[in-house]
């Protein structure tokens, strides 16, 4: 059961990066946009 309960930590973390990097990607392409402008 420990080592299933790993894994799925695991899966978290990979999706809290992946959320992460969307939403860092999300604001530099913003903060590119506010500077054309």
């Amino acid at each position: 059961h420990s080592s299933s309960y790993g894994s799925i930590s695991v899966h978290i973390n990979w999706v809290e990066k992946i959320l992460l990097r969307a939403d860092s990607e999300k604001n530099t392409s913003f903060e590119r946009a506010r500077k054309f402008q």
